[in-house]
């Protein structure tokens, strides 16, 4: 009894002591998040080129990744597709061990400073389409795939569980054509087949 009575200060110690350094570490993290921090901010570097390579160069000398619209439009950056995007903008987070990246499609040329106002593009035609490759046409054109939602229904117009990404998109919302928002956020329908088909 009395050597564990005697451990159990130990541990209490040590369990104090890392509470101590962690809590230390939050607040230092804190004030570092102020307006001191600001002042220390990493500037915007321009880099126009391909995103993979881009990424490619960041992951090789150690460092973490987000990628981000340069535009106003808040657009997703399918990473998943990054042959298909350009990076435009680069701004490290030393704190994170990481860089942001900002990117276009590549289709577009990179705007002359971060958050350039574009005009939104419209919401792709995905009528038809397998709901995996109408959720890739979706992110492609800037939805976030957390923002598209799939209702599936049997050939009765029940309500079926599951993803059934190879079911067809029979109805879309908002339907092609739509201006592009990121506040828009897709619904599709989903059937084995559709009427008519």
């Amino acid at each position: 009894m009395s050597s564990l009575s005697g451990r159990m200060p130990c541990s209490l110690v040590g369990a104090v002591t890392a509470l101590t350094i962690l809590l230390a570490a939050t607040a230092c993290g804190e004030q570092g998040s102020g307006s001191a921090s600001a002042e220390r901010e990493a500037p915007v570097r321009s880099v126009n080129g391909r995103l993979d390579t881009t990424i490619k160069a960041t992951a090789d000398q150690g460092n973490g990744f987000s990628l981000k619209d340069a535009t106003s439009l808040g657009r997703f950056v399918n990473l998943a597709n990054a042959k298909e995007f350009k990076a435009c903008f680069e701004k490290e987070r030393p704190e994170l061990s990481a860089v942001d990246i900002f990117a276009v499609p590549r289709s577009e040329r990179c705007p002359s400073q971060l958050g350039e106002e574009r005009l939104p593009g419209k919401t792709p035609e995905v009528l038809g389409l397998s709901v995996r490759e109408a959720a890739g046409r979706l992110t492609d054109a800037g939805f976030h795939p957390k923002s598209i939602s799939v209702e599936a229904k049997d050939k009765d117009g029940r309500k079926v569980d599951g993803r059934h990404w190879s079911w067809k998109v029979c109805k879309q919302d908002p339907v092609a054509g739509a201006t592009f928002s990121v506040d828009l956020k897709p619904r599709l329908l989903a059937q084995a087949s559709c009427p008519g088909d």
